[in-house]
């Protein structure tokens, strides 16, 4: 139980040092990245590194691609009955 829930704590250290390097120095995280081997502490670097790639990706997107936030609109009243929009 204390192993696994030990790896848990290394992944997610590991993830928030991927995430933060990642967010400064993309080039060095990408070189570190291909010089780790395969361990929960490795596992939680990439995909610490993959987040940060996955917003800054969408930070570069063109408005027209970012998703549209719901809009709050008065309810339409047609021949008597209050149909609601979308």
């Amino acid at each position: 139980m204390s192993d696994t829930k030990n790896q848990e704590q290394e992944f997610i250290k590991a993830y928030n040092h991927g995430y933060l390097i990642s967010k400064h120095e993309p080039e060095l995280a990408n070189k570190l990245v291909e010089g780790l081997n395969d361990s929960s502490r490795s596992n939680g670097f990439s995909e610490g590194v993959k987040q940060a790639k996955l917003e800054r990706a969408k930070e570069y997107q063109p408005s027209f691609l970012k998703p549209k936030e719901k809009q709050n609109r008065a309810p339409v009243k047609s021949k008597g009955k209050v149909i609601e929009r979308e």
